[in-house]
This record gives structure tokens, sequence and C-alpha cells, in this order.
């Protein structure tokens, strides 16, 4: 960035601005500091910086760069500075604000010599004042119809005399806003000629003669009424806008005369056509934005790089001192594109070529862009051409930027390599479900297949009690595996969407571990494998967690190592109990199986979804391949670890440690044991729109003696119970999905209505939604409880009798 700011053919420095607001220069090029006249700057400190200010200046200059610091805005201000000499000289001050990633801020500078201009301009306003001073102070009444006219000559005498390029300037009268013309051009004049009221007239140029984007900012600055304020310790204020006839104007207020008091009196207000500065400003602006490899404009309607072409910066092309100008743009592009062997990457039928870009331009194209490599330079770059129009001649200005786009443009190689590998892994992923969802079909249809070969042979031999019993323990053990399988779906499902909650409850651990392994030792009986259960002497009866998750997690590892046994081998199991601080431990389990184990290769994947190490596996022991995948997310969800050993052949090895909290027994309530339940006599309406789970709910509630009625929706649950007398219903047993109205809102339209039993009714949800935001919805709807289908009856007994 210096080469670039030391090869600009200007004074420029860097400003540097923390968060806090603390602006430090950071560098200011020699140049600089000729313009200047200050070569003694060394420190980065402000307020030597702002010590080169004249002091009149000072004030207004100090409060402009705060107003720039606070806004992160640039800057255009002209002002005097004093050289180690005491000479004065006038800076135009043009700074851009670039907002940096971390908050900060930097500001570029570019400092121009006026001293010349601005002197001339002082000696005609001396020579105005001296020639017209008199005239003012007596006030415009003064004059008279009989002197109008030489009036109206010396006024058109000093506008020439004043500045060449001024398209208006006139003495406002600030305590009565009368205003006089020192000299317009004819189409303010004609617009402001009937108005006698100064700030009348410049709103209706500003409505008449400026763009409307820059109108409200306008209307600010001719703002009379703040004009005095404005204008406190300064010499001059500006505003630069776009007219819509004259192009870049810069609009300026200037004190005249003071009261006795010391208040404003009358200012000059002058507005100065700037097209030609306001453009090659704009080129300075963009090559500092931008960090150009280089940067130039010229009129792209001549077609000609004049002898004074010179580009702002000279990174990439750097045989322009080669170049014989005047030359012809199409020949300099072209020979440029030689020097550097440009190789297009994309646009390649697009030449930069003027005849090409006049014919853009006339269909609308403001902006044109194509990037190429370099191989001069073994680099990447992109060059864009904006058109901007001469609104003074009519001509077309050109302005080129060439970017160095190498560190971009690999990125982006990198970035749609990175996409490709992420297609080719999604491919792969839904090639991997697919998968699954053939092996789910496959073992999902065979547990359903045995259930119909079973429900035929029952048929076949309805009279022998022995095969009947035979095959109703066999289509349980189908329903319950197809049911295991859909709650690994499910899960699976729910983890990966973030619904899973954990319940927290206090429970004994021994008394889980216990009640875990006696299932386990059933499985591994039918197996023949050796299961030895663990020892459950822990130094704390009692914890707080997820016991469900717990019991999930113990259940998928262990299960899996007595499937995974061959008959006769052994599956052991340790426990053990670490304190983490005064308030928790670290439960471990460990499961050591001599099973077939599993290779290096399928270990490294065992986590992700439904991975199975080998087809000839899976023919023999049926499961969905999601079972670790759970695992390891609840272990993740339960603050844990899990580490797993295996080698084929060998057997696997798990251990699982999951933080608890200590908790005290006191605060245990134990389960009631109870078989019998008071539900004989009672009367219940039941409400669910499936056929065949209504005719089963009916038969295990009338086989305890509760007399049923039923509802098929919602609305007609409703209905039924507004029309019941009090105390008809005991309770409902409430379907949550169904037509005409779902159980939520049904539950809802109850407990809202007038009848004597809607707020006491037990609402009891039946449904197959049983995750914990299912449950939570039902709660907050206005239930008192949730039964997960399929209707398990021991627990559908005992959750009812807790409301009875």
């Amino acid at each position: 960035m210096k080469k670039i700011l030391d090869s600009l053919p200007c004074a420029t420095a860097v400003f540097s601005c923390d968060k806090q607001g603390v602006l430090t220069r950071e560098y200011i090029s020699e140049y600089a500091k000729k313009v200047t006249g200050r070569d003694d700057l060394q420190t980065s400190q402000m307020d030597e910086i702002m010590s080169i200010v004249h002091p009149e200046d000072k004030v207004w200059v100090q409060d402009m760069i705060r107003e720039c610091v606070a806004d992160r805005s640039g800057m255009d201000a002209v002002y005097r500075v004093v050289n180690l000499n005491g000479k004065i000289s006038w800076l135009h001050h043009v700074s851009n604000a670039i907002p940096q990633p971390d908050g900060s801020c930097k500001f570029y500078a570019i400092y121009t010599d006026v001293t010349a201009q601005k002197l001339m301009e002082e000696e005609k306003k001396r020579s105005y004042i001296e020639r017209y001073g008199a005239y003012l102070k007596q006030g415009f009444d003064a004059a008279n119809t009989q002197n109008m006219q030489t009036i109206l000559d010396l006024q058109d005498a000093v506008l020439s005399g004043i500045s060449n390029g001024y398209l208006v300037i006139y003495i406002i009268n600030l305590q009565d806003h009368t205003f006089m013309r020192l000299g317009s051009i004819q189409n303010v004049n004609e617009i402001i000629k009937r108005f006698h009221d100064a700030q009348s007239a410049m709103n209706t140029v500003v409505d008449r003669l400026v763009r409307p984007e820059y109108q409200e900012k306008m209307r600010e600055f001719v703002d009379l009424r703040t004009l005095p304020g404005r204008l406190t310790d300064r010499t001059l204020i500006t505003y630069d806008y776009k007219g819509s006839l004259s192009g870049w104007c810069c609009a300026q207020f200037m004190p005249v005369s003071y009261d006795t008091d010391g208040s404003l009196k009358e200012v000059i207000y002058a507005v100065q056509h700037i097209q030609d500065r306001k453009l090659e400003s704009l080129v300075y602006q963009n090559a500092l934005e931008s960090n150009a490899a280089f940067i130039f404009h010229f009129d792209l309607t001549e077609g000609i790089l004049g002898e004074d072409f010179r580009p702002v910066a000279r990174k990439l092309v750097r045989d322009f001192s080669d170049f014989s100008f005047p030359m012809e743009y199409d020949q300099f592009i072209s020979e440029s594109y030689k020097i550097i062997k440009a190789r297009p990457l994309e646009n390649k039928d697009f030449k930069f070529t003027r005849e090409e870009m006049l014919k853009r331009y006339g269909m609308g194209e403001t902006r044109f862009r194509a990037e190429y490599y370099a191989e001069a330079y073994d680099r990447f770059f992109g060059d864009e051409f904006f058109l901007i129009p001469n609104e003074e001649n009519g001509h077309i200005i050109a302005m080129a930027v060439g970017s160095d786009i190498t560190v971009e443009h690999r990125k982006e190689e990198a970035a749609r390599k990175t996409l490709e590998n992420a297609l080719r892994e999604a491919e792969r992923a839904n090639n991997a479900k697919t998968d699954f969802l053939s092996r789910v079909s496959h073992d999902m249809r065979t547990p359903i297949n045995g259930v119909m070969g079973m429900l035929h042979i029952l048929k076949e031999n309805i009279d022998d009690k022995e095969k009947v019993l035979e095959c109703i323990g066999k289509i349980e053990e189908a329903g319950s595996q197809l049911k295991y399988m859909i709650n690994d779906v499910l899960d699976l499902s729910h983890i990966e969407s973030g619904k899973i909650e954990l319940q927290y409850e206090t429970f004994q651990l021994a008394e889980l571990i216990t009640a875990l392994f006696g299932s386990f030792q059933i499985l591994a009986d039918e197996k023949g494998v050796v299961l030895i259960p663990p020892g459950c002497d822990f130094g704390h009866a009692f914890v707080t967690g997820s016991p469900t998750h717990l019991s999930r997690i113990i259940t998928n590892i262990t299960t899996n190592a007595v499937k995974y046994t061959p008959v006769g081998g052994r599956v052991e199991s340790f426990v053990s109990e670490k304190p983490l601080d005064e308030k928790h431990i670290w439960f471990e389990i460990t499961i050591k199986d001599t099973g077939i184990g599993m290779s290096k290769e399928f270990l490294s994947k065992i986590y992700e979804p439904f991975a199975r190490e080998n087809q000839a596996l899976d023919i023999v022991h049926d499961g969905t391949g999601l079972g670790m995948t759970i695992t390891k997310e609840l272990v993740t969800l339960m603050h844990g670890d899990i580490v797993i050993e295996s080698a084929v052949g060998l057997g696997t090895t798990v251990t699982v440690g999951i933080p608890l909290e200590i908790a005290d027994g006191a605060v245990h309530k134990e389960k009631a044991e109870k078989e019998t339940y008071c539900i004989d006599g009672k009367r219940m309406l039941l409400v669910e729109d499936n056929e065949m789970n209504q005719e089963i709910a009916k038969y295990i509630l009338n086989k305890k003696g509760v007399c049923v009625d039923t509802a098929i929706n919602g609305r007609m649950a409703v209905e039924m119970f507004q029309n019941s007398a009090p105390g008809t219903y005991d309770f409902i047993l409430m379907d949550l999905m169904m037509p005409v109205m779902n159980g939520l809102d049904a539950t809802r339209r109850i407990r809202q209505s007038a009848h004597a039993d809607a707020k006491t009714i037990p609402i009891l949800a039946t449904s197959a939604n049983a995750f914990v935001d299912d449950i939570k919805a039902c709660m907050e709807a206005g239930m008192n409880d949730h039964i997960a289908k399929p209707l398990d009856i021991h627990k559908m007994m005992a959750t009812i009798s807790k409301y009875l």
C-alpha cells in the first residue's frame, strides 16, 4: 500500500482510528511534507498533527475531524497550514474512510496545495469589499429605480472579476432574508427573479436544479436559520452535489459582515461548477479504496490517451514509460495485454475496445469486467471499466481499475473443490440412506411377514392351545422387534433436529442397573452367551440425571455385545463411581465381550448413521445400524464420553462415562408396585378415530369394569362432554391426531367450556407421538398425563388410577 501511495502524484497520508475514536497517523508521504511545508513531523500524535493548522482554522478543522471520526465518514475541506518559517499555505484536504473488520477504521487522505488559487480569490474578495463595502453597509434599501441598471452592471462586473466558473453569486442579509444578485446563469435568474425572500428562492432552486438524491442534504445546507451556527469560527463551508443540468457543483457560504454585537449579518452564497475536479477526485478515491494494480481515466468519446496520461499506480503494467503518448486507447490496451501475456478466464469474446464499450453504453450498460491470468507475472487480475457521463460536454468518461485478484481467485478455486467434495460426500450419504431404507424395508418386512405367517398358522391350529400360545409369543416378539426399529429411526430424527430433551429426575442407580441386566440375562440365555452382571456397590445410592436415556445407552451397548458374541461366548460388565466435586460423580460402565469384533476401518465410522460392517452379518443379526449413532449422540448430550476398543475375532470393549448429580435419598420417590387398579364401575369417554385402536382400548377397559363411550374426533368429544350431566364421566382418553378436530384443540375447548367438570376432569393423551416436546404440548393444552402407543396395559392402568 505504501508503494502505491508513494507513486501517487499528490500528497498522501494514512490515519488509523481505533474503536474508541483515537486517531493516529500511520504514514505520510515525502510529497506531503513538501506540500505542508513541515518535514519535522516525527510522531503520530494528533496534537502534533494539528499543530501545523493555522490558529484561526484549528477549531473548525478539529471539529470536522471529530465528526468524521464519529461518523466514520470522509472529509473534504480547504484550510490553512503554517510551515516552519511561519509561511501560510492553503491545502485542499480530501479523505476517505475505510472500515476495518475489527471495528476500527482507516482514513486515506490526499492534500493539494491551492495557495495560488486561494490568494487570487482573497485578492478578488478584498477588491470587492473595498469597492462595494460602503454600499453594502447602507443596506439594499439605498438602491432605487434610477440607479438599478448601474447596480446590475456593477454586479456583473464583480461576478466576472471574482472567479471564472461560478454559476451563481449572491449577497444574503440574514436579518431580513433579502438578497442581492451579483451574478447568475440565466436559468437560475429566471427561477428566482420573482422571489424577494432568499430562503424561498434557494428552496425553489433546490427543487428545480438539484438532483432528487441530493435535495434533502442541500436543503439542510441552505437553511438560513442554522447557517450562523455552522459558520461560527469558519471562513467557508461547502457542499458538493449533482445538478440536474450542470453536473457536479459546489455550493459555498462565506461570511461578509457582522453587526456591532458580533452576530453574523451578511454572507456570500456561491455555486461553482466542479465537474472536472470531481471526476478526478473520484478516480483518486477509487484508487485508494481498491488498492488497485492500476487505475486511470480518459475521454472514451475521443478515445485518445493524451500526453499528460499517467496511471495512478504501476503495480501491474511497469512499462508505461516505454509508451509514446498521445496514443489511441485501443492500441494502448492491445500493447498492454501483450506485455503481460494475458489469457482471459471468462468473457473470451469480449475485448475492451472503444467501439464495443460505446455500443454497450448505448444499450444501458455502465460497468464492464473481465478476469484474466497474466503469465508474465503469474498472477490473476480483474479489469473493470466504469463509464460516467460528462454532463458539461456530453462525452463519456471511462475509468479503468485493474485489481490483483490472485488470492480471491485461488480461494474460489479452493471453495469450488470443497464444494465438489461436499457434493460427492452428499451423494455418498444419499446412497448410504438409500441403502439404509432398502435394508430397513427388508428388516421391517421380516417381522411383519412373521406376524402374518404366525396368524395363518394360528388360524389353522385354533384348537391346539399349545400351538396358539407359541404363535402368540412369536407375534409379540415380532411386534417388539418392529417397535424397536421404528423407535430407532424416530429417535435419530429427533436427535438430528435438536428436539431431544433430557428428563432429569432422582433415581436409584443400583436399582436401574440391576433391572436392566435382569432383562439382558433373558436375551443372553436365549443366545447361549454367558453374561456376568456388574457389582452395584455404589458410594451414593441416589443420583439425579436422565435415567431413561442412561438406560437407552446401556441397553444399546449390552444388547450389541450379546448379539455379536457367538454361542458359548462371554460378556462381562463393570461399573464404578468417581468423585468429580462435592455435588457430582463420574459414573462409568464397561461392557467387554469375546464376540466377532470390528476392523479398524469400520471402527473409524461406527458412529455414522446406517453403518454396518458387512452384509453377511446383517442377514443373521437384525437391526437398523442406528444404535451406536444414537448412543454417541445421547452420551454427548449428557456431557459424557465413550471409548471403543475392538479387533476382528478378539471381541470388543466399550466404556461409557456420564456425570451425575448426587441426590439426597430422602427426596427419592419409590415406585408404587400396584397390580390391582380401582377403576371398576367408572365411566369414561374414549376419543379415538382408528377403529382397531378403539376396539382394543374398549376391550381392555371393559375387562377392568369400565363403561366406555366413544367419539371418533375432537369435535364430537367436545359436544358429548358439554351435553353430559356433571359427574357423567370420570376421565377422558384423548387421541392427538384425528380428523375434523385434533386432541389438543379438543382439550382446550373442554377446559374453556362452562361445564361444571371442565377444569377438574382428568384428560389423558394416548398417542404414538411420545417425545418430550409432544408430551410438553399435551400439558400446555390442559391434559393431565400422556400414555404412549402401542398401549402397555399395566402402564395405562397405573396412569389412569393416579387420577381416580
